[in-house]
């Protein structure tokens, strides 16, 4: 069929604990779900079939799993409920909002971009930041609630050079906003 093959694997692979995450970085499968992409990865590139890897950090949009707490935070302002930050909120995160991804998706394959790929955003935000924002798109300016804690790190994920983000994290909150 001639067709090509988009894996939708995890930046994961690259250690859960790992404060930076690039292509270079070890292999680090530290989780049995994240072994299990790395395996599949291993088994599409001894395929021999066309194939992209996407190595996806969070993902975030409405309505997202709420497995990622960025997508349960929004669901949340949605329904008026007001965020909370556990901690400083100072950790920062790359997180990518869905349509970035699709248009990814889609330029790998009008383009026919192949090879392994780190798919994250280029906007870093600390998680404060993230949530002040949710607060000004869908509560008026409300102010979150803090949770004290300290068990967090950051953890930045360098993104491939051939992905283009649409969106900034704010801008993606008002398309949220407007398609609800």
């Amino acid at each position: 069929w001639n067709a090509k093959f988009i894996y939708a694997s995890a930046a994961l692979i690259h250690g859960i604990k790992n404060k930076k995450i690039s292509l270079d970085s070890k292999i680090t499968a530290d989780h049995p779900y994240i072994f299990s992409k790395y395996v599949c990865e291993q088994i599409i590139l001894n395929s021999n079939i066309q194939n992209c890897i996407i190595r996806i950090g969070g993902i975030y949009g409405y309505p997202g799993p709420a497995h990622l707490g960025l997508n349960k935070l929004i669901s949340n302002a949605l329904n008026n409920i007001t965020p909370k930050i556990i901690g400083s909120g100072s950790v920062k995160r790359n997180y990518i909002y869905v349509e970035d991804v699709a248009s990814f998706i889609m330029k790998i394959l009008k383009e026919n971009i192949s090879g392994i790929h780190l798919v994250a955003s280029n906007e870093i935000l600390t998680i404060k930041q993230m949530i002040d924002k949710i607060c000004d798109v869908f509560l008026d300016g409300e102010r979150p609630v803090k949770i004290k804690n300290n068990s967090n790190f950051s953890q930045i994920i360098i993104p491939s050079k051939l992905l283009k983000c649409n969106y900034t994290f704010e801008e993606a909150l008002i398309e949220i906003k407007n398609k609800i």
